[in-house]
């Protein structure tokens, strides 16, 4: 009887995980990825990848629609064959914050974070954010998310207006249509790109939703998306003998990746990218054929544009590990006849594990990644062509000359929640993606050389505690606990201090229509 029991609450968790799939917003909205990393829903979805269950799914290509997950799922035989030991509460906290109506849906989250840090005074901040979800019909839906947040006021990258302490922002917008094998999005978006737990090189989520055209679709073990994207736009100024003029520079961002599933336990991804403008100059269709090689038309057009080519993989070799990696080149140097060939390869690399379940029926995740992103990467000689937007990286949140090694330890529960240990270092150098951009390999005597990281490395130890509720179908809970050493702080030799850092944030989310 024991068994029996156990049995039917594995094929209940099941059941309401499926009906939540095939009950929420069919083939059309699609879960967020700002908090890719602290976010409950992806952390689950992919626990649930790495078991077995989502194993038709394009893991690696972000956002996921929900009606690819629903898509995606083997069968509830399959499924309720997995040891999940997870509470229904899973299911019903990720239904609440999809929960809408036939046609149309409306919800609002509030959210209430504070902040401490030792030697400083405690801060709160606080944001409201809605979200509108309509569907007219199976193959159209139009959905709008908005927020009002006393955090974004104080992000010196916020350049809008600021009404009592809140600066207000549109962060989705987009129309979808579902053709026979293609799906388009028109609108703001995020896009995230790779199989890393933190960050990915490519695309990563890490700056703004980008006002964007987006064409994707699959036929067997192929999946292709590719996308056009019109970014801040930079600003030169012209002097002349007897006066200066300020000059508009136009930035932009097409981006493309397809993605290969020979196999259930393999995932491939090809992706690249590329960053251009200038003074008057518009969206070059070359750039927006889905079929070229962006590289090649650079060469062929002879501009100054700023490319980038990534390899990536996912594999998955027994139920409950997974093996992953990321390669991404920015500039790499083959001939050696000039000065001009010393500049250093501009490279990233990330390689990582994820173990779920080690021992039986633990619920315990654990995940190793390391990280590494040479000097000069993202950046350019031409300023507009660095790899950022609204002053954020478009790639990876470290930055170049910068690596790091994080360790994590995560405990779920079965009363809805889950409890993670981590520690990571951090080895930053001297270089920036905002650093002007010097040639100093032109001017050296001999082979020019850098060590990696560059100059004098700040060096951060950091340890963390965080406990994640979700058990209440509209609250969330999160407290985070870090204690921060660092030497060279700033790059500054010979110092040495260690911080206590925490953050206390409580989220809730309303359906209202």
């Amino acid at each position: 009887m024991a068994s029996e029991g156990r049995l039917w609450m594995r094929n209940k968790i099941c059941l309401i995980l499926s009906l939540f799939l095939m009950s929420s917003v069919g083939l059309s909205q699609t879960l967020p990825v700002d908090s890719d990393f602290r976010s409950f829903h992806n952390s689950f979805i992919r626990r649930l990848v790495n078991q077995g269950a989502y194993r038709l799914l394009i893991e690696n290509s972000r956002p996921y629609a929900i009606g690819d997950l629903e898509d995606s799922l083997i069968d509830i035989e399959r499924l309720s064959a997995l040891d999940l030991r997870l509470s229904d509460y899973v299911a019903e906290a990720i239904q609440s914050y999809t929960r809408h109506g036939d046609r149309v849906s409306l919800r609002l989250d509030l959210n209430s974070q504070g902040d401490y840090r030792e030697g400083s005074a405690a801060m709160s901040s606080e944001s409201f954010s809605g979200h509108l979800f309509w569907r007219p019909n199976p193959r159209f839906a139009v959905v709008s998310s908005f927020a009002f947040d006393e955090r974004l006021a104080d992000d010196p990258t916020y350049t809008g207006k600021v009404w009592s302490g809140f600066a207000g922002r549109v962060d989705y917008a987009y129309m979808q249509f579902d053709l026979p094998y293609f799906r388009v999005y028109f609108g703001r978006d995020k896009t995230v790109w790779g199989p890393g737990r933190r960050g990915n090189l490519l695309l990563s989520g890490n700056s703004n939703a980008m006002d964007m055209v987006k064409l994707s679709g699959g036929w067997g073990p192929f999946h292709y998306t590719t996308i056009t994207a019109v970014l801040d736009p930079d600003e030169i100024t012209v002097s002349y003998p007897d006066t200066s003029v300020s000059m508009r520079i136009n930035r932009y961002l097409s981006a493309h990746r397809l993605e290969i599933k020979p196999m259930n336990m393999l995932t491939l991804g090809f992706s690249e990218s590329v960053i251009y403008g200038g003074v008057g100059r518009q969206i070059e269709f070359y750039y927006t054929n889905p079929l070229t090689w962006y590289h090649g038309e650079q060469l062929n057009k002879n501009n100054d544009d700023n490319t980038f080519l990534s390899f990536d993989f996912s594999f998955y070799p027994r139920k409950g590990v997974n093996l992953y990696g990321e390669f991404m080149v920015d500039d790499f140097q083959i001939e050696k006849k000039s000065k001009g060939d010393d500049e250093p390869n501009e490279l990233g690399y990330i390689g990582g594990i994820y173990i779920t379940d080690p021992i039986k029926n633990s619920n315990l995740d654990l995940s190793f990644e390391y990280t590494r992103i040479n000097n000069w990467t993202y950046n350019q000689g031409s300023a507009w062509n660095r790899y950022v937007y609204d002053g954020k990286i478009i790639g990876h949140f470290l930055g170049p000359d910068r690596e790091s090694i994080y360790l994590s330890l995560k405990r779920w529960f079965l009363w809805g929640g889950w409890v993670q240990l981590s520690y990571e270092r951090q080895n930053i150098g001297v270089g920036n993606v905002f650093a002007d951009w010097t040639d100093p390999w032109l001017f050296s005597t001999g082979q020019y050389e850098e060590k990696f990281p560059t100059g004098i490395v700040e060096k951060r130890d950091i340890y963390g505690v965080s406990v994640n509720i979700f058990r209440f179908q509209s609250i969330q809970i999160d407290l985070d606990n870090f204690l921060v050493g660092v030497r060279n702080r700033g790059n500054e030799p010979h110092t040495l201090e260690t911080n206590y850092e925490g953050r206390l944030t409580v989220s809730g989310t309303f359906p209202l229509l």
